[in-house]
Formats: structure tokens, C-alpha cells, sequence
């Protein structure tokens, strides 16, 4: 028998919030992705004829959006246009794996018009190990 497929209700998504408690906005959260980057060195000697590749670092990003409330609006609204070195604990699950570790704020963004509700995005970037695991938090 096949696997069924997973909807976005399937969807968890945990962050700190602005009193470092893991929060949940799952319910607030338009869409999410996590991505990974890998450098890629050449390793081939002097005179090859191919190109050999070798992996280096993986790079982890977060990009998630999605509704203002007060929810969201306190844990993201402090961030504009205050640089910090303080990362946050982030938790995401699609109903088969789930995910969690540190990241770190790389942008922010709130938008909207007078005729539409107001959304934030955000990327989030790695910094440290990130856990996959096949049982929530």
C-alpha cells in the first residue's frame, strides 16, 4: 500500500519566543521550506582531464511566512532593524520528519496593504547541528 501524501495541516512550527519559550505559530504559518546548501570543492590534481568534486559545509535556511497577529508580531517585530547575535531554537515537522535546532534571524520582513491582511516572512539560517528525527519534540 502507498504512502499518503501530506497536507499543509500535517504542518508543525515551533520558534522562540521573545521570552525564549518555544512557541507554537504552526497556525499562523503560510507556507515553510527548509533548504540545504552544500559547498563543493574541486579535487582533482594538476593536468586531469574531469573535474572531481568533494562536499565541504552544509547550509541549512528556513524560509517561513505567514499571518500578523500578536503571536507573530512579537516574536519577529523586535528583530527589524535591531542586529542580534542571539540565535533561536526552531522546531518543523511535516507529519513523517521532524526537524530542530538553532538558526539564526538573517531577514525579517513585514508587508501589506489597506485592502489585504498584513504577512511577515522570514529566513532563518543555520547555526550549529540540526536534528532529523521520525518522532515530534
Amino acid at each position: 500500500m502507498a504512502d499518503a501524501f501530506k497536507w499543509g495541516t500535517d504542518l508543525e512550527f515551533h520558534l522562540d519566543n521573545s521570552t525564549g519559550t518555544l512557541t507554537d505559530i504552526s497556525d499562523y504559518v503560510n507556507s515553510e521550506s527548509i533548504r540545504t546548501a552544500f559547498d563543493t570543492y574541486r579535487t582533482e590534481g594538476v593536468g586531469a582531464d574531469d573535474p572531481e568534486r568533494q562536499h565541504g559545509m552544509a547550509d541549512v535556511s528556513v524560509a517561513i511566512n505567514g499571518w500578523v497577529n500578536t503571536t507573530t508580531e512579537s516574536i519577529f517585530a523586535p528583530l527589524i532593524g535591531n542586529r542580534t547575535s542571539a540565535t533561536k531554537t526552531f522546531f518543523v515537522g511535516n507529519g513523517i520528519q521532524f526537524y530542530t535546532g538553532e538558526v539564526l534571524p538573517s531577514d525579517v520582513e513585514f508587508s501589506g496593504d489597506p485592502t489585504s491582511l498584513q504577512t511577515w516572512s522570514a529566513t532563518l539560517m543555520q547555526s550549529g547541528a540540526i536534528s532529523r528525527t521520525s518522532t515530534t519534540a
